[in-house]
């Protein structure tokens, strides 16, 4: 069994200036991204600069399907279950935040290669997502 350990870098690191510091707080507290304690100070998982920059940026749910890989169904009910914030919603049209689903398809896929069971797999991501609320 192989173990990888996360990386992580403190804010300081990432953030100069309060606006930067302030929105990364606001992504931390509503559970976007996960921070630890490393002597007194804040840290982020080094993977979680790929998701600062999707924040807040629209994608529609048959582009993120194309390009995460992952059908159109699923993001859907990842959305109505809350996993996944909605931006715009309008008849058959629905903008999802492409940081959300990038979280979702990545934890999604981890434990499906991990488990080998879609269904397992689901679960794993709903305890993650749900944790974050």
């Amino acid at each position: 069994m192989t173990v990888t350990m996360q990386n992580y870098i403190t804010i300081d690191q990432v953030v100069k200036t309060d606006a930067a510091r302030t929105a990364l707080n606001r992504l931390i507290e509503s559970g976007i991204i996960e921070a630890i304690k490393i002597n007194n100070q804040i840290a982020i998982p080094e993977n979680a600069m790929e998701l600062l920059h999707l924040v807040g940026k629209p994608i529609r749910i048959t582009e993120a399907a194309q390009k995460y890989d992952i059908n159109q169904p699923t993001l859907s009910r990842w959305a109505d279950n809350g996993y996944i914030r909605t931006i715009e919603q309008r008849y058959s049209y629905r903008t999802l935040d492409e940081a959300d689903v990038k979280r979702a398809v990545t934890i999604y896929k981890q434990a499906l290669n991990e488990t080998g069971s879609t269904h397992q797999a689901g679960w794993k991501l709903r305890r993650a997502m749900t944790k974050q609320s």
